[in-house]
């Protein structure tokens, strides 16, 4: 909701208090890495892939180093900078999805009428569509 601008309302819920002890250990810290990296992936790709992009853009400058001193073009130059070059459009392309997946039943023609309320207790019907 956040992401395609939703308004968001935050509601109080009462829970009971937590008995026992965390269950996360330090070897857990990999694959919660791994979870936050694919739900990066499946909702803003862009601020996955452009990080490593721009960190992988230090093979122009490098390149461009290379040439100043008169020197050879390094090999991990030319890697970091072909890396930049194919990282780039992948992660265009995964941005491109994730917003066009998002755009849903606009793309089909259809729109939403409205949202449904959670109050205390049940939820709310949303309201009856208009008639076009």
């Amino acid at each position: 909701m956040h992401c395609d601008k939703y308004a968001v309302t935050y509601i109080p819920i009462d829970y009971r208090a937590r008995r026992g002890s965390s269950k996360i250990v330090p070897w857990d810290a990999g694959r919660f890495l791994a979870l936050i990296m694919r739900t990066a992936m499946v909702f803003r790709p862009l601020r996955v892939f452009l990080p490593i992009v721009l960190f992988c853009l230090y093979g122009a400058i490098k390149m461009s180093a290379d040439i100043m001193r008169g020197l050879h073009v390094s090999v991990s130059a030319l890697l970091a900078l072909a890396s930049a070059l194919i990282l780039l459009p992948i992660g265009m392309l995964g941005d491109g999805l994730t917003r066009l997946g998002r755009l849903g039943p606009q793309v089909a023609g259809v729109r939403s009428t409205g949202f449904v309320e959670v109050g205390r207790g049940a939820a709310v019907e949303p309201p009856a569509a208009a008639s076009r």
